[in-house]
């Protein structure tokens, strides 16, 4: 997942703080932002703020990867089960 593509849309809904903008973007690499935003969702999210999240993610243009994520941390979502989803270098868990 590219993290920093998402980061100022989810700021906008208040899905993290300006302060979690800051740590995503100041991480070193991909990786450790993508670390970053994993702990500020899973700290932080309830279940309609984490559907908000994949609808974001789905919305990134350009890249086929982030969109078939969202579609399929939506799909875990709607069924309400307890997922991990790995894409690339992150897994995402989503608790419903």
């Amino acid at each position: 997942m590219e993290a920093e593509k998402v980061t100022e849309e989810l700021l906008h809904k208040d899905i993290i703080s300006r302060g979690d903008q800051r740590a995503i973007t100041r991480a070193e690499d991909p990786t450790l932002q993508n670390q970053v935003l994993h702990r500020c969702l899973k700290e932080k999210c309830t279940l309609d703020a984490l559907k908000s999240v994949c609808v974001t993610i789905k919305a990134v243009k350009g890249n086929s990867k982030m969109a078939a994520l969202g579609d399929k941390m939506m799909r875990r979502l709607e069924t309400g089960m307890c997922v991990c989803v790995w894409s690339a270098t992150v897994c995402v868990h989503l608790y419903s």
